[in-house]
């Protein structure tokens, strides 16, 4: 699924680039909504150290998102239309023993518009970028950051000209994030599966 939308999107933008006169018209975005985030690990063994060899051990957690971000499309036509974007997402999350986590991510993202003709018009993303996480735990602090990247794809509606509102999904994966705790070094597959609401404005 993951390589099918960024080959969708490398096609998309390939057909357009092909039939389209460069553009550069510019928007602010700010989505909100619900991130569920699965963290895998392998299993400690009794003198605390990490045995990958045992079966990994999946968390689940949940929490809020928002984001903003700042972009331009780039090319369009009547087909399609091309954008580019630097975002910043943050989430804040419940996770056990009353542990707070907070996930810090910047993305540069390039999007796919599919016009329909009418106010309606879908969407496919990709982007790369970087993640920092910081957890509060027992008046412990940890932190951890990797590399980012995630796909997507959502539906907007056009209000009028310059404003729009727009229903999304995106997968992000944060990386292998590496925390000390005390003597131990533990490490973690982070991925997030996300749904949001944004608004965005055209200038």
């Amino acid at each position: 699924m993951k390589k099918y939308l960024l080959t969708s999107l490398l096609a998309v933008f390939a057909v357009s680039s092909a039939n389209a006169a460069m553009e550069f018209n510019p928007y602010a975005s700010v989505r909100v909504g619900y991130d569920i985030q699965t963290k895998t690990e392998p299993a400690n063994v009794p003198d605390g150290t990490s045995d990958e060899s045992l079966d990994a051990m999946t968390i689940t957690e949940d929490g809020f998102l928002g984001g903003v971000s700042l972009g331009a499309t780039f090319f369009e036509n009547e087909y399609f239309g091309a954008r580019g974007e630097l975002e910043y997402i943050f989430t804040n999350l419940s996770g056990d023993n009353n542990a707070d986590i907070q996930n810090h991510t910047a993305l540069f993202n390039l999007a796919a518009d599919i016009k329909t003709g009418t106010a309606l018009t879908p969407y496919i993303t990709a982007g790369i970028g970087y993640g920092w996480t910081f957890i509060d735990e027992d008046n412990s602090n940890i932190d951890a950051n990797a590399l980012a990247w995630q796909v997507g794809a959502g539906i907007s509606y056009a209000l009028n000209d310059a404003f729009s509102l727009d229903l999304g999904y995106r997968y992000l994966d944060s990386g292998t994030l590496s925390f000390d705790i005390y003597t131990i070094t533990l490490e973690e597959n982070v991925a997030s599966h996300q749904i949001y609401l944004g608004a965005r404005y055209a200038f």
